[in-house]
This record gives structure tokens, C-alpha cells and sequence, in this order.
């Protein structure tokens, strides 16, 4: 078994990870939970840097950290952007699979109030998260910033040990 741990909290674009992060963390860059440092990313392989596209790739690369927890849009398709700066999900997870044993914790539905249409995590691709690793999918709609970073620790620490 693997010692190291990564901790993936999937949306899509503009669907609530990096404010999870961001109230999980107090805005850090790492924090503690049961005595156990984690290294905390809030930036997401579909937050793509105009200057650096493949910046979040070499996040990736070079990650060594006992315990990492980051935003991540799985993005299967694909896109050739996405691809030819090594950001699409498959690329990304067989890497980190490599070194880690990965955790999802997927917000199924999209956070953004100001969305008029429904958005959605598709079982397809909950289906294909499965297949690298352990998934727990928060379900509920119009979360604010403080539950989803409670019901994320919460998760965070039944999957530390």
C-alpha cells in the first residue's frame, strides 16, 4: 500500500473547489488535521496560466508531499489544449497514481449561485474517478463555503489513517 496520499476535490470550472480550499485552509498554503501536515493547492489543472500552461502539470510532477490535498477538474475528453499541456485526467492520474493513493472527494453538483441551469458531475465520470481510487460525492445543492469545508474535513479525516 502506498504511504502517500493525495486528496482530489473534483468540480468542474467556476464549481466551488478553490472556495472549499480556501475556507478548509484559512486561505493557507498547508494546514493540520489530527496531526498530520497537508500541502493545500487551490489552484486547478482547468485554472490554466496564460504565461505557464503547464504550471499545475509540473505541480503534478514534482509533487513529493506525505499528504496533499488540491482542486481538480476531471476532464476526460479530449480537449487538445488540455492534452498537449498534460491537464487532462487521465494524464494527471496516472501520474499521481504513480506515488499516491488517491482520494475524491467530489461536489457532485455545482456550487456557483449565479448559474440559472443545474450543473452536475456525470456518473461516466464518477465511474472513471472509481477506477483510480476512493470516492465520497458531497450531494448537496447551494452549500455555503464553511459546510462544504466541514463535510470535506470531515472526509479528510476518516481517510487520513
Amino acid at each position: 500500500m502506498k504511504k502517500r496520499k493525495a486528496f482530489l476535490i473534483v468540480g468542474h470550472r467556476h464549481w466551488g473547489k478553490s472556495v472549499t480550499l480556501s475556507a478548509l485552509a484559512n486561505g493557507k498554503r498547508s494546514m493540520i488535521l489530527d496531526g498530520k501536515t497537508l500541502s493545500v493547492r487551490r489552484m486547478s489543472n482547468d485554472d490554466i496560466d496564460k504565461d505557464d500552461p503547464e504550471k499545475f502539470w509540473r505541480f503534478v510532477r514534482d509533487l513529493s508531499d506525505l499528504y496533499a490535498v488540491f482542486a481538480f477538474c476531471p476532464k476526460f475528453d479530449g480537449d487538445a489544449q488540455f492534452v498537449r499541456h498534460k491537464l487532462d485526467a487521465p494524464t494527471i492520474l496516472k501520474k499521481l497514481n504513480e506515488n499516491y493513493q488517491l482520494f475524491f472527494w467530489v461536489i457532485k453538483h455545482s456550487q456557483n449561485p449565479k448559474r440559472k441551469r443545474p450543473r452536475e458531475i456525470d456518473e461516466a465520470t464518477l465511474e472513471r474517478l472509481r477506477d483510480y481510487g476512493t470516492l465520497e460525492i458531497f450531494d448537496r445543492l447551494n452549500a455555503t463555503p464553511k459546510e462544504l469545508a466541514e463535510a470535506l474535513e470531515a472526509f479528510l479525516k476518516k481517510s487520513l489513517p
